[in-house]
Formats: structure tokens, C-alpha cells, sequence
């Protein structure tokens, strides 16, 4: 890495007055603007320009809630930026190849902004406030690898900012470990609570009860102007509340975890100021229609906003939930997070302190009432994510959407890979839910399990797949997930894999050496070939690698210097496993699960013939060898082997579900 670089040399436009602070932090250099908090609300630092750069990655913002990739090699192309729609960063590739990222960053009373006006511009957005003291606004970084450049950058901003925790500091919430079922595709705003435990008996005869549900749209005490009036129900079609609904599924089907939607505002027009609620909590109103909501369906085109005045808001999300705990509910799914911005856009309400006291007030609250079972939604503003202190899951994309064509469930993966590369080190993603008998659906479910984020589905339940529910499903409702996020190379973060002619390949390196690679054709009409590297697979390329075809249930090798090829139909998804050779054997997981692999939590070779491996799960446990071994035992008791893969492999049955110790020796 050159030391003398200078911030001058990577990016220009800034004043040369604003003082950065170098860093380095994991082979990258790194260098944080702190800026005083400025008493107007915008303020101008410049237009910007990459001196050195030829192609850009964008994280751009759709309709305020969603990141969209969006690949560029001329920055004034780009037209004007919308309120609500600032990038949530942008990264250059050099002409040496390697890398640049500006990463605006927020506090509490300001944020650093990067839009577009004439032009690529930075700047400050504050809430008056006398605070002299100057807050971090933007780092800026360089390296080589795109993706480990983003992680690196946010571990340096996590040293700077008190704001959010990462991933890996936070516990994952308990329930993506099983099946969900969310009523949206399958009933939209008609869900009812006949129609839900209809839809639980059906579920049960055919063999796949899910573990989690959410209750989307349509189930709350709302009014004709889109404002939530009480914490009640819809008395016609949950006429018994939500407390009966969940006695029956709890006592009939053993569900675990019931969750219910609601947006960060009460409903999508905030609260019903002639409702009850009116009366409990202080309110503040927005007026007018926004322009990034032109076109859009009336709940987003509304004329007035209003919401619980962030003074009020702690109060109203601890009520709120603990309503709902009372009646059963121990899970909420969050939308419209991203649109508070716009909710408080009033020269007189303090829009940074708002968004601080509505997370700090929904996070605590979940932790406090629903044991931290919270799901964010429409939240894709990097706002949201620097303030991520304990929730841990946020949705990764736009909506899975039923209707929509070819390309657009393409563009719907491809969101998905890219985003998670900086998501992914603020919490789980979550790639949404799918159905299962979708045209499709192959595709999704590759996807849900490259992703190491929840499985869930929309389905009608009459007509789910359980064929292909069998194959991400451990008995009648557990998901093995992957421990890391699937992650696009760092070869191909410069490329829309949309015009791209080679495969989209996304990597999961899950624990120990042993993860996954799925492929994915983004093409709608020609059929592609992809690739990837042992060392683009794990970092350990001492070693030698086994790799499983889902596609064929077919074995081969990769050593140091060799790729792993696949050839793929357009619109269509391939996956592999990879694990590591040990004791002359590798360990697949669980045979005839896509997310089989993720069942194994490591392994040890104690000798030259012995292999000690811990796994979590239960059903055939897939081997590859060319051999039979000598002796099996499974959490110390004997056990047989069963040869597979036209003898290039064994299974070994685990019957009851956890976990496992398998120790393989095999002969001279």
C-alpha cells in the first residue's frame, strides 16, 4: 500500500481547509472529515471529482427506501437527486485498479450528504442546534478489494461513532432459524384471522408448519386518511383481536414466534390526529405532496404527515408493544423507516434528532417487550444503519414482487448481492420473502440460502412446493443458515451483471473452510457461462478442496491454481458447496438440503486417518471419498456407513435434530 498518498490525490473538491485524520486498518488507508455542526440546515462542501478514477459504483436510493446498485463510468450523467434520495455511498475504481469509497457519515445533529446537483456534490445537513462541537461527516478510504474496502471502512467509522454496533457484536434474532410464513402475497390487505388459521391447518396436512409468522398489512385499526387511530385491531377481520388468534396457533400448532407489521409511524400516513391516539401522544404535521412520490400508490402520495413528536416517541413505541405482548405478539416487522426523513422534513423540527430518538425508541422497545424479535423494513438509508445499536436483521432490497417479469426478479437478486457487501457488516440481510411455486422459484431459494439470511415464504398455502421446501427444510420447520453473508467478488463489483456475459457468482464463506457459491445467469434470453478461483472461494488454498454440484449430485477436487466452471440457462441459479479434504474425506452436511453445508460447525483432523467433525442438524450426513471408512461413531455411539455418489462418497444417518459429533477414521 503507497503511505504517502493524500486525500488530494484521490478525490478533489473539498476545501483544502477541512482537516482528515489517517487511519490504517486492515492493509487500507483511511481518512475521517470531522466537521462542526453547522447552523444552517444545508450546507455546501463542494462538487466532487475522482481524478484517477474510470468506473464507479453507486449505491444510489429508489423511492427513499431501497439502495439500488447502479454502475456508471461518467458522474454527470446522473440527474439531480431528490429529497429523501441521498447516495448512501459510491466507491471509484482507479486506473490501477485499485479502489476509493466516500462513505457519508450521521450523528445526532448532522449527517454528511453525497448527491447530485450539476454534478457529484458533498454536504452537511444539521438541525439548529448551539452545539459547537464538530461530529464526523465522511470517511474516505483506498484499497484494493471493494468489498473487504466497505468492511474495513465501517469498523473505522464503528471506532469513531457510538451510534451502532456491528454484525458480529450482536446476537442474531432466534427466529430465522426457522420456516416463516408473511400474509402479504398471499392475501395482501384482506388477511384475516380465519384466513390465517386456515392457512396453518392446510400447511400442517401437507408436512411444512412454518416456525414464524408475520401478520403484514391489514390487520390494524386504521382510518380513510391512512393514519393509525389505536393500537386495536380490524374489528372485521380480526373481529376476537389478536389475543385469541394467537392462543389457537400456539395451543393448535405450536408456533413459536407471531409477529405483526406496522410502519415507524403508526400506518403509512403516520397517526389519525381526530383518532385516539391523538390524545395519548404529542404530534407534529408535514404538509404537501413529494415529488420522488409521483405516480405511486396513494399511501405514499398523501398530502399530510403526521407523526408522534420525537419527544413522545419512546413512550409510544413501549405502549405500543406492550399491547401487542399482552395479546401474544412477540415480533414486528417495521416498515417506512427510511420516509421518516420526509415525515420530519419542517425547518423547525430537528430531522436528525427525530431519526435518533425513533430508532433508539423502536430498538429498545423490541428489546424490552418482544425479546429483540424486530425486522426492519423500507430502511435502506444509511442513516438507519449507523444507528443499528441492537437490531440485528434488516431487509436487504425492494419487495420480492409476484407479478413482475423476468428481469425484475433478476434485478431483485442482484440488489441482494451487492447490498449485502455493505450491509452485511451492520447486521443480517434479509433477501425477503418468495414464493415457492413461482416460475422463479428455484432461483429465489438459491438465493435465500447463499444470502445467510432468513427463509420465508408468501405463499398461498394450497399451493405451496413442499418438493422444494423439502430442501431447505430440516423436519417441519428449521433452516440451517450460513453464519456470514453471500458476497459478490471483489472481480465483479464493477460489472452489472444485468449486461454482463458471464455468470453473477456470490460466495458464502461460512466457518472452517466450508461454504458455498452460487451462480446466477442475469441474463433474460442467453444462456452464460461463469467461474470462480479457490482463492476467490477460501483463504485457505493449502489445502485441498472437495466440491458438491447440487445441479448433478456430482463430486470433483479443486486444488491451488484451478476454477470451478458452471454453464447456466438464462434467468436460472446454480449451487456448490465447498468443503475441505481432511483424512482423505470432505463433509457435505445434510444430503439433499441446498443449505446442507451450513449444518457443519467444524472440523478437526486428529490424525493422518481421523477426522472429527461437529455439526448441528440431523438426517444423512453427506461424505465424499473415494473409500469406505473404517469406523463411524455419532456422539460416541457406533454407527454405519452407507455408500452414495456412485461410491465416491458415504452418508451416516443422525436421527434426532442438534448437536453432533461424527468422528471418521478411515483405513491405511
Amino acid at each position: 500500500m503507497n503511505t504517502v498518498l493524500s486525500v488530494a490525490m484521490l478525490i478533489t473538491g473539498f476545501s483544502n481547509a477541512l482537516h482528515w485524520e489517517n487511519i490504517a486498518h486492515d492493509g487500507n488507508q483511511h481518512w475521517i472529515l470531522t466537521h462542526p455542526i453547522h447552523e444552517q440546515r444545508d450546507f455546501d462542501l463542494g462538487a466532487l471529482d475522482f481524478p484517477n478514477a474510470k468506473q464507479f459504483y453507486l449505491a444510489k436510493r429508489s423511492g427513499v427506501f431501497w439502495m439500488i446498485p447502479t454502475w456508471s463510468d461518467d458522474l454527470d450523467s446522473h440527474g439531480d437527486t431528490n429529497p429523501g434520495e441521498d447516495l448512501g455511498f459510491i466507491m471509484a475504481q482507479q486506473t490501477d485498479g485499485s479502489c476509493v469509497l466516500l462513505l457519508p457519515l450521521p450523528t445526532p445533529n448532522q449527517r454528511g450528504r453525497l448527491y447530485f446537483d450539476n454534478g457529484l456534490r458533498a454536504g452537511l445537513r444539521s438541525d439548529q442546534t448551539t452545539s459547537a462541537e464538530a461530529a464526523p461527516a465522511f470517511i474516505l478510504s483506498h484499497g484494493k478489494d471493494p468489498v473487504e474496502l466497505i468492511a474495513s471502512s465501517i469498523k473505522v467509522a464503528r471506532q469513531h461513532l457510538n451510534t451502532f454496533k456491528l454484525r458480529e457484536e450482536k446476537e442474531d434474532p432466534t427466529f430465522i432459524d426457522s420456516l416463516g410464513w408473511c400474509t402479504w402475497d398471499a392475501f395482501y390487505r384482506e388477511v384475516t384471522a380465519e384466513k390465517i388459521e386456515t392457512g396453518f391447518v392446510q400447511f400442517k396436512k401437507d408436512g411444512h408448519t412454518p416456525g414464524f409468522l408475520i401478520i403484514d398489512d391489514g390487520w390494524q385499526d386504521v382510518s380513510a386518511n391512512w393514519g393509525l387511530r389505536s393500537f386495536a385491531t380490524n374489528t372485521e377481520r380480526f373481529p376476537d383481536g389478536l389475543g385469541e388468534l394467537t392462543k389457537t396457533l400456539r395451543d393448535r400448532h405450536q408456533l413459536r414466534w407471531i409477529g405483526v407489521w406496522h410502519t415507524l409511524q403508526g400506518y403509512w400516513g403516520g397517526i389519525d390526529p381526530e383518532g385516539p391516539l391523538a390524545d395519548r401522544y404529542e404530534l407534529e404535521t408535514t404538509r404537501g405532496k413529494m415529488e420522488v412520490f409521483a405516480g405511486w400508490p396513494d399511501q405514499y402520495s398523501i398530502e399530510k404527515r403526521v407523526h408522534v413528536a420525537h419527544e413522545s416517541v419512546d413512550a409510544f413505541f413501549h405502549d405500543y408493544y406492550q399491547k401487542l405482548s399482552e395479546q401474544g405478539i412477540n415480533l414486528v416487522k417495521v416498515d417506512n423507516q427510511a420516509q421518516l426523513e420526509l415525515f420530519s422534513r419542517r425547518e423547525d423540527l430537528p430531522e436528525n434528532g427525530i431519526r435518533d430518538s425513533y430508532q433508539n425508541g423502536l430498538q429498545s422497545a423490541a428489546i424490552e417487550k418482544l425479546s429483540g424479535n424486530l425486522l426492519h423494513c423500507m430502511s435502506q438509508s444509511s442513516e438507519v444503519y449507523f444507528q443499528l445499536l441492537s437490531g440485528n436483521l434488516v431487509r436487504n432490497s425492494g419487495d420480492f414482487y409476484p407479478k413482475k417479469d423476468e428481469a425484475a426478479q433478476i434485478h431483485h437478486i442482484v440488489q441482494n448481492v451487492f447490498n449485502a457487501a455493505f450491509t452485511s457488516n451492520f447486521c443480517v440481510p434479509d433477501w425477503d420473502m418468495f414464493q415457492t411455486y413461482h416460475r422463479n422459484a428455484k432461483m429465489h431459494a438459491i438465493g435465500r440460502v447463499i444470502s445467510g439470511g432468513p427463509v420465508y415464504i408468501s405463499d398461498k398455502p394450497e399451493l405451496t412446493d413442499h418438493t422444494l421446501l423439502d430442501k431447505l427444510v430440516v423436519g417441519e420447520n428449521r433452516i440451517l443458515r450460513f453464519s456470514q453473508a453471500g458476497k459478490p467478488l471483489a472481480r465483479q463489483f464493477f460489472q452489472d451483471p444485468q449486461s454482463s456475459p458471464e455468470l453473477l457468482a456470490v460466495v458464502n464463506q461460512h466457518q472452517g473452510g466450508f461454504g458455498a457459491v452460487a451462480f446466477f445467469n442475469c441474463d433474460t434470453e442467453n444462456e452464460q457461462s461463469g467461474r470462480v478461483s479457490l482463492q476467490e472461494l477460501t483463504k485457505d488454498i493449502d489445502s485441498e478442496y472437495s466440491i458438491y454440484d447440487y445441479q448433478n449430485h456430482s463430486i470433483r477436487r479443486l486444488s491451488t491454481g484451478e476454477e470451478l466452471s458452471c454453464n447456466l440457462s438464462p434467468a436460472n441459479a446454480g449451487l456448490f458447496a465447498y468443503a475441505p479434504v481432511l483424512g482423505g474425506t470432505a463433509c457435505f452436511g445434510i444430503n439433499g438440503k441446498l443449505n446442507g453445508i451450513a449444518a457443519v460447525d467444524s472440523a478437526t483432523q486428529t490424525s493422518d486417518n481421523t477426522v472429527v467433525y461437529q455439526l448441528t442438524g440431523s438426517g444423512e450426513i453427506l461424505f465424499s471419498s473415494t473409500r469406505m471408512p473404517k469406523s463411524v461413531t455419532v456422539n460416541g455411539a457406533k454407527a454405519e456407513a452407507t455408500s452414495a455418489l456412485d461410491n465416491n462418497g458415504f452418508t451416516v444417518s443422525v436421527d434426532s435434530f442438534g448437536p453432533i459429533e461424527i468422528v471418521i477414521e478411515m483405513g491405511e
